[in-house]
C-alpha cells in the first residue's frame, strides 16, 4: 500500500512539471559533412547557413559577389 501512495506521489509530481521541460531534444550528427566557410580565390567568408562541402557558394568581394566553394 505505501508502494502505491509513492507511486502516485512521484506520479503526480512528473504530471506537474510542464511538458516543454520534460522533452529533451537529441541532436543527430549530420549525413554528410557540412562546412560553414566559403573559399574563393580572393580569400574566404563565413556563411549564414552550413552547407555540403564542396557545395557552390559567393563572398561579396571588392568588385562584387564573388564565387567559391564551401570548406
Amino acid at each position: 500500500m505505501k508502494r502505491l501512495a509513492v507511486v502516485a506521489v512521484v506520479a503526480a509530481a512528473l504530471a506537474a512539471i510542464p511538458l516543454a521541460a520534460r522533452a529533451q531534444v537529441i541532436f543527430f550528427p549530420s549525413p554528410v559533412p557540412v562546412a560553414s566557410i566559403c573559399q574563393t580565390p580572393l580569400g574566404w567568408c563565413g556563411m549564414l547557413q552550413p552547407l555540403p562541402v564542396g557545395s557552390a557558394c559567393v563572398c561579396a568581394g571588392p568588385g562584387g559577389w564573388v564565387n567559391g566553394v564551401a570548406r
